[in-house]
């Protein structure tokens, strides 16, 4: 997946656009998710979705699975506020269900569903609008983006190495598992919580020499502290997308205040 959002970035048709534009845009709106109502939210996720599927055309499968694989992280943590534990007799009245266990009672809480939907709602529109930015800003440009934002370059370069690493153990760890499984790894529990182990072990030896490997090649480059990235893009402004999405974001901003928000 790694490797597809780095293409789908450089193919997309927003490609043209500048990207200090696309990175505003999906600032902007994050501001809003985060200072917003759940209606609000959900128009945010349903509007950058459009974009990211519709104006910039990345598969709508691809971005359904990034989607799903960030909800099932999500759900995950939804338990702790949906399901709350007290004694039988203090039991509240507002519960919505309960399950009594000798003299406790395991509830869902009404405050508590408030909440997770709440959480739910502003997760996933956060998520979509970093999707946008993912999706069609090459991370190249995004370096440009932080530079020019007077962003302190140790950041950016310690960004720019994170980001290359997360390809080279994305890749190291497919390969050891294809080798695992060919040798006729992970058959049965225990069997595979031993080469789940070795794979870890494997893939921090094969890390640390990829690590090694880069520091060699960038001194025999002649590093000498700062990476420069280059860009050859000729970028065009749409004035039909910038209309769109301050008309898109006025209209957001109306309806959060109508609906008597925080903004």
């Amino acid at each position: 997946m790694s490797m597809q959002i780095d293409t789908l970035a450089y193919g997309n048709r927003l490609r043209h656009l500048p990207p200090g534009q696309k990175v505003l845009f999906a600032c902007v709106l994050l501001v809003l998710v985060l200072a917003g109502q759940p209606l609000v939210q959900w128009s945010i996720t349903a509007w950058i979705s459009l974009w990211i599927v519709a104006y910039a055309n990345i598969p709508f499968s691809f971005y359904a699975k990034m989607v799903a694989v960030a909800s099932l992280f999500l759900f995950a943590s939804l338990p702790a506020l949906l399901i709350e534990i007290t004694a039988a007799s203090h039991l509240p009245a507002n519960s919505l269900y309960a399950i009594h266990v000798s003299a406790w009672a395991v509830y869902l809480s009404k405050a508590g569903l408030e909440k997770a939907v709440i959480l739910f709602s502003r997760s996933i529109a956060s998520f979509a609008c970093l999707s946008f930015i993912l999706l069609t800003v090459p991370f190249a440009e995004m370096m440009q983006v932080l530079k020019r934002l007077r962003v302190p370059t140790l950041i950016c370069e310690l960004l720019m190495v994170m980001y290359r690493f997360v390809f080279v153990i994305w890749e190291a760890a497919a390969q050891l598992y294809v080798g695992q499984q060919a040798r006729g790894g992970y058959n049965g529990i225990r069997a595979g919580l031993k080469d789940a182990g070795m794979l870890v072990r494997m893939l921090f030896v094969r890390t640390m020499q990829r690590y090694r490997q880069l520091s060699i090649g960038l001194a025999a480059r002649g590093f000498q502290g700062d990476l420069r990235v280059l860009s050859l893009t000729h970028y065009k402004r749409s004035a039909r997308h910038e209309a769109e999405a301050v008309l898109g974001i006025v209209l957001l901003a109306g309806m959060e205040l109508w609906m008597g928000g925080y903004l």
